[in-house]
């Protein structure tokens, strides 16, 4: 029988988990990347695994609140992390984003 072989049986079994780890080690590098980018912007220092969803209060009075006095503390710009692997740049001011615009 094919499957007797125990070469065709290696081939089978780490030619998808050759695949996978592929493109996890690809996708890590990009997040890597463009994590760089993100914390050259100002904000508030993040954590390992939550990154800033920790310190935000919910969806309610006190999460408005957080919002507003960020947006005082960084009327620009801010990063936020959503967990480690997900990046995120908040522009709040025209000029900002006429700049943005124009460069790309």
């Amino acid at each position: 029988m094919l499957l007797e072989n125990p070469v065709i049986v290696w081939s089978i079994l780490l030619t998808p988990i050759a695949y996978l780890l592929y493109n996890m080690i690809v996708y890590l590098m990009d997040v890597r990347q463009r994590g760089l980018a993100v914390d050259q912007f100002p904000g508030e220092p993040k954590h390992w695994l939550w990154g800033h969803l920790h310190l935000y209060p919910g969806a309610n009075e006190a999460g408005l609140q957080y919002q507003r006095d960020h947006t005082q503390l960084y009327p620009l710009t801010e990063k936020a992390w959503f967990g480690p692997l997900l990046p995120h740049v908040s522009i709040r001011h025209y000029t900002v984003m006429k700049a943005l615009f124009q460069s790309s």
